[in-house]
C-alpha cells in the first residue's frame, strides 16, 4: 500500500466533495495512473459521473454490505502480501473492526471509525480481483510519482535521525535541505 489517505472535515464542517475530485485530478496530472476509483454508495453518483467524464474508471463499492473485501484484506495481511508504511490510525481501525455474526456486516465499535480501512479493503479487493482476471499485465510498465511531499517525508526521517543523535552518511547529509 503506497498511500492510505484520510481526509478530515474541518471542525463543525464538511468535506467538500469537489476537493476530493480535485485531488485525484492533481495526482493524475502529476503522472499517477489509476486503474479504478471507487466510492461507497453514500451520495456518490454525481462524483462517479464527473470522474467518468474526466476519463477515470469509477464505480460504487460498498464494503459494508459484503464482507469479501475485508476477508481478502485479512488473508493478504496474514499471508504477508499486504505491505504498508506505519499508519497508526489505519492499524487501530483494522484492529477494531468486527464482523456482526447476525448481519454479516463489517462495522466499527461504538465511537470508532473505519473509513481508512474501508478504503484499504476496497483497494485490496480490486487488486486481487484484477490479478485473478489477468488485468494486471497492462499495469506492468506503470510509473509511480514522487512528489515534494514524499521527499519531505524522507527529509523528516533524516531530521529525526539528527534530533536523536544518529550519525548520518555523507549521502544523507547531501540530501538534507
Amino acid at each position: 500500500m503506497r498511500i492510505a489517505l484520510e481526509i478530515v472535515a474541518p471542525p463543525r464542517g464538511e468535506i467538500r466533495i469537489a476537493s476530493v475530485r480535485e485531488l485525484l485530478y492533481t495526482l493524475r496530472d502529476l503522472g499517477l495512473q489509476f486503474q479504478l476509483v471507487t466510492y461507497d454508495s453514500f451520495a456518490s453518483e454525481e462524483s462517479i459521473q464527473i470522474l467518468k467524464a474526466e476519463g477515470f474508471n469509477a464505480e460504487n463499492l460498498s464494503v459494508d454490505k459484503d464482507a469479501s473485501p475485508y476477508e481478502a484484506t485479512k488473508e493478504a495481511i496474514y499471508d504477508g502480501r499486504l505491505l504498508c508504511y506505519d499508519h497508526p490510525r489505519l492499524a487501530m481501525q483494522l484492529a477494531t473492526v468486527r464482523k456482526d455474526d447476525k448481519t454479516g456486516k463489517i462495522d466499527h465499535p461504538p465511537h470508532g471509525q473505519k473509513d481508512i480501512c474501508d478504503a484499504v479493503a476496497g483497494a485490496v479487493w480490486h487488486a486481487e480481483k484484477a490479478f485473478a482476471e489477468g488485468v494486471t499485465a497492462q499495469w506492468q510498465g506503470v510509473r509511480t510519482i514522487q512528489t515534494a511531499a514524499l521527499q519531505a517525508d524522507d527529509n523528516d526521517v533524516l531530521w529525526d535521525k539528527v534530533y536523536n543523535g544518529v550519525p548520518l552518511t555523507e549521502a544523507e547529509i547531501a540530501r538534507l535541505k
